[in-house]
C-alpha cells in the first residue's frame, strides 16, 4: 500500500498571562523574511524539489495572516482563547509527558490564548518529486498526490515557520502536531533548529506489557511520526530491558541508516551501533489500523517476535514510577555500524534532549 501523511500541518503556540499573544505592532513580514531566508538555505542543499519564496497573500490585521509559495500555504492565525482540551487527550497520556514531564501538562492546563499554524497545499499540481520517489503517494484535500520528497518538504516548511514565530512571539509551550509533542518554548527552538529534526517528527510513546525479566520491566516504544520519515512505515520497538532513552537512540539510529541507505531494511536483516549489538528487523503487513504496515525492532537473541499490536502500544505503559525515575533522560551521540552517523544535525539535537525531559517528580 501507498504511504499515507496528514494532510494539514499543524502547530500552535500556547500562550498566558505571563507569555501574551503579540501585540497589534508585530511584524509579520518579518516572519516572511526570515522564513525565506531559511528556503535559501534548503534549495541549496536539495537535490530535487526547490521551494519557491513565500508571498503575503493575506492578513488580518493583528489576528494573522495566510502566506503561499504556489506549493504551499501557510495560516498563522491568533486566537484569544485556549486549544481545545480534548485535542491533548493523546498527549496526556504519553508516559513522557504523563510520567516525566508533569509540569508541561500543568503549564499547559494554564494557557489562556495560543497562535494556530496550518500547512497545507496551495491549489494545483505538485511537481518536483523524483520519479517513483512514492508510487501512488497520498492524495490531500484537493486530490493530489504526494510524494516523500514533496512531505519531506512541507515538513521543513511547518518546522521553519513555527521556529521563526516562536522565537520572535515567545510563546509558554509549543505544540507540534505531526507527533504530538509539547516543548518549553526554548527547548523547541533548540530540537527544530535542524535541517531534519528527527526528534521533533518522532514521539517515543512507551508502551508494556508489564513483563519482568530478571526485576526490569520489560518496555517498548512505538514511533509516532516515524511512518512520516520512513517512506510510510512506522517503527516500533519490541519490548526490552533497556532504559527508554536507549530504545530511543536504537529506534533514531535506525531512522537515520535506513535514510543514509535508501531504503528500509528488509524482514530479517540486522543492524546494529556497535559491532557486537545484534538488532534483527521484523516486517508486519499492514491492515484498517496501519495501512503501510510496521517495521519491529527486536534486540538481543530473542527467537521470537515479541507481541505487538497497533492498539496495545498506543496504551499508556504499565510501569511503576520509582523505574521511571531511574531512566536517566540522556542521550549520548549515536553512532551506527558502518561508519553511519546521525545527519541533518540530529547528534547535536540528540544533546539537547538532555533538558526537554526531567526526571519524574522533579
Amino acid at each position: 500500500m501507498s504511504a499515507t501523511y496528514p494532510r494539514t500541518l499543524q502547530t500552535a503556540l500556547l500562550f498566558d498571562e505571563t507569555a501574551p499573544l503579540p501585540s497589534i505592532d508585530f511584524d509579520w513580514q518579518e516572519v516572511i523574511d526570515c522564513v525565506n531566508e531559511a528556503l535559501f538555505g534548503y534549495n541549496k542543499k536539495a537535490s530535487g524539489l526547490k521551494l519557491p519564496e513565500f508571498e503575503n497573500q493575506r492578513t488580518a490585521g493583528d489576528k494573522g495572516m495566510v502566506i503561499g509559495n504556489g506549493l504551499f500555504q501557510i495560516h498563522a492565525i491568533c486566537h484569544e482563547a485556549p486549544v481545545a482540551s480534548a485535542n491533548f487527550t493523546q498527549l496526556r497520556a504519553s508516559p513522557i509527558y504523563a510520567d516525566m514531564q508533569p509540569h508541561l501538562l500543568r503549564m499547559l492546563g494554564s494557557h489562556t490564548c495560543h497562535i494556530s499554524i496550518k500547512v497545507t497545499h496551495c491549489a494545483g499540481p505538485i511537481s518536483g518529486d523524483s520519479a517513483g520517489s512514492d508510487a501512488a503517494g497520498a492524495s490531500d484535500d484537493m486530490g493530489q498526490t504526494e510524494g516523500q520528497l514533496t512531505f519531506e518538504a512541507r515538513l521543513f516548511v511547518a518546522k521553519t515557520f513555527a521556529w521563526v514565530l516562536a522565537d520572535l512571539a515567545a510563546p509558554l509551550l509549543v505544540h507540534w502536531g505531526q507527533s504530538d509533542q509539547l516543548y518549553q518554548n526554548d527547548h523547541f527552538l533548540r530540537v527544530a533548529e535542524p535541517d531534519i529534526p528527527l526528534i521533533l517528527y518522532v514521539h517515543p510513546v512507551l508502551f508494556s506489557s508489564g513483563t519482568v525479566h530478571d526485576g526490569e520491566i520489560l518496555t517498548g516504544l512505538r514511533g509516532l511520526g516515524s511512518q512520516h520519515v520512513l517512506g510510510g512505515k512506522g517503527v516500533v520497538l519490541a519490548e526490552n530491558p533497556y532504559p527508554w532513552n536507549e530504545s530511543y537512540e536504537i529506534m533514531l539510529a535506525f531512522i537515520t541508516y535506513c535514510r543514509q541507505l535508501g531504503r528500509v531494511l528488509n524482514d530479517s536483516e540486522t543492524f546494529g551501533r556497535r559491532t557486537d549489538e545484534k538488532i534483527r528487523v521484523v516486517h508486519h503487513s499492514g491492515d484498517t489500523n496501519v495501512p503501510s504496515g510496521f517495521v519491529q525492532l527486536v534486540v538481543g537473541n530473542a527467537t521470537a517476535t515479541p507481541k505487538f499490536t497497533p492498539k496495545a502500544a498506543q496504551s499508556t505503559a504499565k510501569y511503576s514510577r520509582a523505574g521511571a525515575v531511574l531512566w536517566l533522560p540522556f542521550i549520548a551521540g549515536v553512532g551506527i555500524m558502518a561508519g553511519a552517523s546521525l545527519g541533518g544535525g540530529a547528534a547535536q539535537i540528540l544533546e539537547a534532549l538532555s533538558s526537554t525531559i526531567q526526571l519524574a517528580g522533579r
